[in-house]
């Protein structure tokens, strides 16, 4: 039992990080004037953070949310460009997806374990079979407590690379 249901339980947790991974990317119709960005230049190790004011041939320029400055950046020098996504999935979510999938493996993994046991004749040697399901909550629980640590471990990904070919201009 122990083999089949720790079987079940790292095959739930791989596909809760294809899960995570599979969220819908930042379409770059959707960036206009006024976005979230932050960018990287040749000359500037960190990130430069700002809203996307316009792009007038070959620079690009933001505008600090802070104040009303604005900084121009040559787009041939121009490094990655992400914009911000507010609606991707954060640790409360990838949690709660994860305590999901868990749940309905450490119950599937206790029923495959419980049907195996009633088709082989090794029920004879200990208690019958059934008395497996009387620790469903158990292991449904347990599972789910496993995919909810797994899930808020994931990382929060709000940033979305860009092409910068894909900027508005």
């Amino acid at each position: 039992m122990r083999f089949s249901l720790l079987r079940v339980l790292l095959s739930a947790a791989l596909l809760n990080f294809a899960v995570a991974a599979a969220s819908p990317a930042q379409q770059a119709d959707s960036i206009v004037v006024g976005a979230r960005l932050r960018l990287r230049t040749a000359k500037l190790a960190e990130w430069q953070y700002g809203n996307l004011g316009r792009i007038a041939g070959d620079s690009l320029e933001l505008t600090s949310s802070d104040s009303l400055a604005s900084r121009r950046y040559a787009l041939a020098e121009v490094g990655p460009v992400e914009v911000y996504d507010p609606n991707e999935r954060g640790r409360i979510d990838h949690g709660l997806v994860g305590a999901l999938v868990g749940a309905v493996a450490g119950a599937a993994a206790l029923v495959i374990d419980v049907k195996h046991c009633e088709a082989t004749d090794h029920h004879s040697e200990g208690p019958p079979c059934g008395i497996g399901f009387t620790i469903l909550p158990i292991a449904t629980l347990g599972g789910a407590g496993v995919g909810a640590i797994v899930g808020s471990l994931l990382p929060v990904r709000h940033w979305q690379r860009v092409n910068t070919d894909a900027l508005p201009r």
